[in-house]
């Protein structure tokens, strides 16, 4: 119950990142099934985390999950940038954080600042979903 937990909250916290980035420059095909199926692969793949850390007998703590969050967001996006051609990247738009403008010039600053982003906000979610138990 608990990994379908973490798969359904890194599903909202993929919808998130790509809202903030702006859905029709993200995703190739807008649609609800597209975001929803995207969303799923990235929850599975960030609910795998602890068990990746496990098998190569890694500490299952804070810094090593975010590493290793950043590792597989980064490679998400990768594939789906380059590989599959699932996400297609506007250049030239500006993304605000709330706190600064960023300008994504090219499709691979889009996707360091995307797996940073997404990065952090899916570690943060962790964190505090440790802290409440």
């Amino acid at each position: 119950m608990r990994n379908i937990y973490i798969a359904f909250r890194n599903l909202l916290v993929f919808v998130f990142v790509v809202s903030v980035f702006g859905i029709e420059s993200i995703l190739k095909d807008t649609s609800v099934q597209t975001l929803i199926g995207a969303g799923l692969i990235y929850g599975i793949l960030v609910m795998l985390i602890p068990n990746i850390l496990k098998f190569f007998k890694l500490p299952v703590n804070n810094g090593s999950i975010f590493l290793v969050n950043l590792l597989l967001s980064f490679l998400f996006f990768f594939s789906g940038i380059y590989i599959l051609g699932l996400f297609e990247v506007t250049a030239g738009r500006t993304v605000d954080f709330w706190i600064a403008q960023v300008v994504i010039a090219d499709r691979t600053i889009a996707l360091v600042v995307l797996s940073m982003f997404s990065g952090v906000i899916s570690t943060g979610m962790e964190i505090l979903s440790q802290s409440r138990r």
